[in-house]
């Protein structure tokens, strides 16, 4: 469990600087005059060639993100408030938070997390995926019928 930890200091020191920095030149933005209001704000989002590209590959990332927290459901209910953060808020915030928060339900037993039924031949390679975890591992995050399928461990 403690594995992860340094891990999930550096993504929440992430997250704090995808808030704090974008939010400081949104303030400055707003301060300026500017508005959300969509003539002026897309107006303002693809003024040249530079912020066109930086405005597509964030939201082109930010609904690649949502897509997979929209279909990640061991984080219940609080995935679609991940996913309002991320479109509110900003995906720099958001998505070291969400990483973080997957990280210590993984390592949380008690939480939910990963778990397996494979027997106990199974040697703890997803057949999905193709990665070597301990088996309670192997089937994290797939659905019951799954975590039980010989189809889920390399049982060889």
């Amino acid at each position: 469990m403690h594995h992860h930890q340094p891990l999930r200091v550096f993504l929440f020191l992430l997250a704090a600087l995808g808030l704090a920095i974008p939010w400081y030149f949104n303030t400055v933005y707003f301060l300026a005059g500017g508005s959300v209001m969509p003539d002026v704000f897309w107006r303002d989002a693809f003024a040249n060639a530079l912020t066109t590209g930086i405005t597509c590959d964030v939201y082109l990332a930010a609904v690649a993100f949502s897509a997979w927290v929209a279909a990640d459901r061991r984080l219940g209910a609080w995935r679609w408030a991940y996913i309002a953060a991320c479109f509110g808020i900003g995906l720099a915030f958001v998505m070291p938070l969400y990483l973080a928060q997957r990280l210590r339900r993984d390592a949380d037993p008690s939480s939910g997390g990963p778990s397996c039924a494979c027997a106990p031949t199974c040697r703890g390679q997803c057949s999905v995926t193709g990665l070597r975890l301990p088996c309670t591992r192997a089937c994290s995050g797939w659905p019951a019928s799954l975590r039980t399928s010989r189809a889920m461990c390399d049982w060889s």
